[in-house]
Formats: structure tokens, C-alpha cells, sequence
């Protein structure tokens, strides 16, 4: 055909060969919804929490890993997580980068100060 068709639906074309024979052609256009993933913005937490990325809705998900085929991954640890969604012959891919500070530990000793004096 030489139209360009963005939405779903029968579509007919006549066509012509150079001895004037004609043939109807009908096409039938289905329209896939994109798929779409947002991880959101990089992210810094703690350590001893998490965090739950969820790539939303698909058929499939390839998520950095190779192995893990969920909408959704727990991070417990820094590094660059990246997810491919797919729904149906369309896909999307992103990534987040997440960076986990270690937990500060301080040692205060019990001291006595005589007042007047500083610590």
C-alpha cells in the first residue's frame, strides 16, 4: 500500500498491472500498545533497608541479572539495574542506578568533665 496507517482496522488497495488487470487487496492492520518501564531516579539509601523496582505492566521481563523474569526485583545492594519489558512484538527498556552507604558506627566512651572543662 502507499498509505501509512496508524490505527487498527481492514484496510482495501486496488492495484493495477501494466496490462490494466486489476486486484483488490485487503490488508488487516493490528496497532500494539507500546510498552513503557520507568524505573525512576537513581536512589541512595542505607544498608539494612531495600528497595522494590517495579517495571510495571508486560508479558515479559528481562531484568540485569538474566535470570529474573518478574515485574518486580529487591535491591539490597549499589550497582546499575537495568529491566527489559516486553508486551507483545514491542518493548522498553531503563535503568537505575543505586548506590547503598554503608551504616556509620561510632564508639563514644563515658567520659567525666569537671565543670569548666570541655570534653
Amino acid at each position: 500500500f502507499g498509505n501509512y496507517e496508524t490505527i487498527a482496522g481492514t484496510y482495501s488497495d486496488t492495484l493495477t498491472s501494466i496490462n490494466g488487470c486489476d486486484s483488490i487487496v485487503n490488508q488487516t492492520l493490528s496497532v500494539l500498545s507500546n510498552s513503557s518501564v520507568n524505573l525512576g531516579n537513581d536512589t541512595t539509601f542505607c544498608a539494612g533497608n531495600s528497595l522494590l523496582l517495579d517495571a510495571g505492566s508486560g508479558n515479559s521481563y528481562l531484568w540485569q541479572d538474566g535470570f529474573t523474569s518478574t515485574q518486580t526485583y529487591l535491591v539490597t545492594s549499589s550497582g546499575l539495574y537495568y529491566v527489559t519489558v516486553s508486551l507483545g512484538a514491542c518493548s522498553a527498556t531503563d535503568s537505575i542506578n543505586i548506590t547503598v552507604n554503608p551504616i556509620v558506627t561510632t564508639n563514644l566512651a563515658n567520659e567525666i568533665v569537671c565543670q569548666g572543662d570541655s570534653a
